[in-house]
Formats: C-alpha cells, structure tokens, sequence
C-alpha cells in the first residue's frame, strides 16, 4: 500500500511539473526552401524550356492571317487558345520547378496572370485602350525572362 501511495504522489508531482514547464521554442523553419545550386541552375533550365515551347507556339499562331473571315475568326480563336494553354503550360512548369530563382519565378506569374488576362479581355471584347496596359504588363515581364534565358 505504501508502495503504490508513493508512486502515485510520484505520479501526480511529475503531471505538476510536466504543467508548470514552460513550452519548448518550435524549432525555427527557414522562411525559404533552401535549394543547391545545381537545384536552381535546373530550375531556371527548365523554365526556359517551357518558355520558348510557349513563345514558338505564341509566334507561330500570331504569324497567321487570312483575308477570310471566317477564318479571321479562327485564328482569333486559335490565338486566345495558345495564350491560355501557354500560360497553363508556364503556371504548371512553375509548380514542378520551385528551385527557379524568385526574380525569374516573379516574372512568370505576371507573364502568366497577363497571358489570362489578355484572352479574358479578347473574350469581353475590350477596347484597345483596355488591352493596351496588359500588352505591356506582358512585354515587362517577357524582358525580364529573356534577360535569363538569353
């Protein structure tokens, strides 16, 4: 009985001490994943892959044109389909590749918002006046990726 009186006060003492000991500090995170150069020189390699896929696409498309109509109006389709699928092209590269260097990344998600941008203001029917402050959203952002993928 004595026995069990005391590992039971032995019990309730280390429950008061375990409540009274102040939280131990979370171990600290770096607010960054921290990558190797290798990493990011990958990264970087492989965004701009992806970006001159986009740009050959972008080009080819754009270099179309008809005296049709009908087929005007094709190719103004086809042209709001290739900037959609490039900037789905370019938001998924992105995602596989977080090693990108962040200036790089940064001027692909405004390239990206843009490239959308651009086919919703098309699909409402913007004036030129409209279109005009997203064309050069996208020629800011296009110079700063061709800087790094020469």
């Amino acid at each position: 009985m004595i026995l069990s009186t005391a590992i039971a006060l032995l019990a309730v003492a280390l429950a008061i001490a375990a409540w009274l000991r102040p939280p131990q500090e979370p171990e600290a995170q770096p607010d960054t994943p921290q990558f190797s150069e290798q990493e990011i020189a990958t990264a970087e390699q492989a965004m701009c892959e992806a970006w001159n896929h986009s740009l050959t696409a972008i080009l080819h498309v754009g270099g179309k044109n008809s005296p049709d109509s009908t087929l005007t109006y094709v190719l103004g389709v086809e042209t709001q389909v290739v900037f959609d699928a490039a900037a789905d092209y370019l938001q998924s590269s992105l995602r596989e590749n977080p090693a990108t260097p962040e200036e790089l990344a940064d001027a692909f998600k405004r390239l990206i918002s843009s490239y959308y941008e651009a086919v919703l203001a098309h699909l409402a029917n913007a004036s030129e006046d409209d279109i005009e402050p997203i064309k050069k959203s996208v020629d800011a952002a296009e110079e700063v990726v061709r800087r790094a993928c020469g």
